[in-house]
Formats: structure tokens, C-alpha cells, sequence
């Protein structure tokens, strides 16, 4: 096979993985605002205390990037997206998180930057709206790293917003530092990284 054919190739099953990723995701939010019980009385997730959410593992991710290693870029790919789908279905920040920094490793070795890019930031996105669902401010800081990470300042704002909310309505001064100090380090990298 021919190297424009094999790119070609794995660009073929990368968009493939990537849209029924997106599916799965779209169907589980849909699913999750169907089937969830609300919270408190006015149904907002964000009145609701934090809940403990458990350490999610993502085995499939491993597999990833033991594939990446060997140079197996098909067996990559379909790992990346068997992760997708167990952090789909496991609701998890966590998880989704994970899967979107996976996503950039896949990114990096295998080039295709802007399919990839594109990747992650759906699974930082859905981090992002598990942890305000779930009331997490380490979910939502967490999400705010990962969009520094891609260069994503509107999204970065908006998470350190949705930071900044949640330790607000937790009423402990030491939460808010935290999302202020996120907020400095990372306009600093950013400062940084513009100077170079």
C-alpha cells in the first residue's frame, strides 16, 4: 500500500471513529438529561453538594499507547475510540478528560492535527459538562488546563467562569483562590508561550 493510500486510509478510519464517537456522545448526553433524576428542587446539578466521583481507569487508553509505540497507528486508532466510549458510558469527567489527552498523543504521531484537535476538544467539551453537572471544581479546572493545552482561550475563560461558580456556591474562600490561582499560571504560560 502506498503511503498516500495508507493516509488516506487512516484518515478514513479516524473520521469514521470521530463521528461515531460524536454520536455516542450526543446520544449520552441526550440520554443523561432523560434519564437522571434531578438533584435538588430546582433541578440544578450546581446546588447539589459535590459528589465524590470515582477514579475512572481507562484500559483501552493503555492499549493506545502501547499501538503508538509499536508505530500500530489502526490499532490505535480503534483503541482511542474503545476509550471514548467506555468514558461515554461511564459519565465520567474523568474519563473524558482522559480520552481527550489521548486524543492529542494520538494527534502528535500520527499528524493529522486538525481531525484530532478537533477530537479532543468535544471530550474536554463533555468534561467540561460533566463536571459543572456534577458540581466538581477540580473537574472544572481540570478542563480549563486541557483547553490551555490546545491553545482555546474562549474555552479556558469559560471554564475558569464555571470554576469560579462552583467554588462561589461552595462558599469556601480557599476554592476560590485555587480557581484564581488556575486563572494566573495559566495566563502566565500563555504569556510565556507568546514570547517565544
Amino acid at each position: 500500500m502506498s503511503s498516500t493510500r495508507r493516509r488516506v486510509f487512516f484518515i478514513l478510519v479516524f473520521a469514521l471513529a470521530s463521528l461515531m464517537a460524536f454520536v455516542e456522545l450526543t446520544w449520552g448526553v441526550v440520554a443523561s438529561r432523560r434519564l437522571e433524576p434531578a438533584v435538588t428542587r430546582s433541578g440544578d446539578p450546581l446546588e447539589a453538594p459535590e459528589m465524590p466521583v470515582p477514579e475512572i481507569q481507562v484500559p483501552e487508553i493503555q492499549v493506545m499507547d502501547a499501538a503508538l509505540a509499536r508505530g500500530d497507528i489502526s490499532t490505535a486508532v480503534r483503541a482511542r475510540h474503545s476509550a471514548h466510549q467506555r468514558a461515554t458510558t461511564a459519565r465520567s469527567w474523568q474519563g473524558m478528560l482522559a480520552v481527550g489527552d489521548a486524543t492529542r498523543r494520538l494527534e502528535e504521531a500520527t499528524g493529522y492535527r486538525a481531525v484530532a484537535l478537533s477530537e479532543a476538544r468535544r471530550a474536554y467539551l463533555a468534561a467540561l459538562y460533566r463536571a459543572r453537572q456534577q458540581g466538581s471544581l477540580e473537574g472544572a479546572l481540570g478542563a480549563a488546563r486541557a483547553f490551555a493545552a490546545l491553545g482555546d482561550r474562549d474555552m479556558v475563560e469559560g471554564s475558569l467562569a464555571i470554576a469560579a461558580d462552583l467554588a462561589a456556591r461552595r462558599g469556601d474562600p480557599q476554592a476560590s483562590d485555587q480557581v484564581r490561582e488556575m486563572a494566573v499560571r495559566l495566563a502566565f504560560a500563555e504569556a510565556s508561550d507568546a514570547r517565544r
